[in-house]
């Protein structure tokens, strides 16, 4: 049975810069589930005051937990041979935001793709379901948006 946890984004708690000598509204990712249910965290984000973001039930190749949120890279591979005697191979990374879709579970949101044998690059107008072994989170929408900001010509 997949695990029902929560994470928070609290963009209200300050952390020190590098040089510790003043403090930027950098925001925090609260995890411990504990602490969210006997504090007012998780009220006040099911309340819109915090984004509140569910836990997928997967880790990815690194046993790193996968949020809705979070952005993945992912690998995708696959080779097909046709009847009529043609082949195609696909070998791209792709990288998005990670949505729960009720009929389709944990996908990459409208990913950009690479792809790894032809070099052409692009956007996947869809939600692409993705395999977690083979993925790695690289950030989360609230701390790394520029991650996933991109537009192609």
């Amino acid at each position: 049975m997949r695990q029902i946890k929560f994470r928070v984004f609290d963009k209200n708690i300050h952390s020190f810069s590098e040089s510790m000598e003043e403090k930027e509204p950098s925001g925090e990712m609260i995890t411990d589930m504990d602490y969210l249910i006997n504090s007012d965290y998780l009220k006040d984000a099911l309340g819109g005051k915090y984004p509140i973001m569910q836990f997928t039930g997967l880790k990815d190749k690194n046993g790193v937990d996968i949020y809705e949120g979070d952005i993945v890279v992912s690998r995708r591979e696959s080779h097909f041979e046709y009847p009529e005697g043609n082949e195609e191979s696909i070998d791209q990374n792709l990288i998005g935001k990670v949505v729960i879709i009720a009929s389709k579970g944990a996908c990459l949101k409208n990913p950009k793709f690479d792809c790894n044998l032809s070099g052409e690059k692009g956007i996947l107008k869809q939600y692409y379901n993705f395999s977690a072994y083979r993925s790695e989170v690289v950030g989360n929408i609230h701390e790394h948006k520029h991650l996933i900001s991109w537009s192609y010509h």
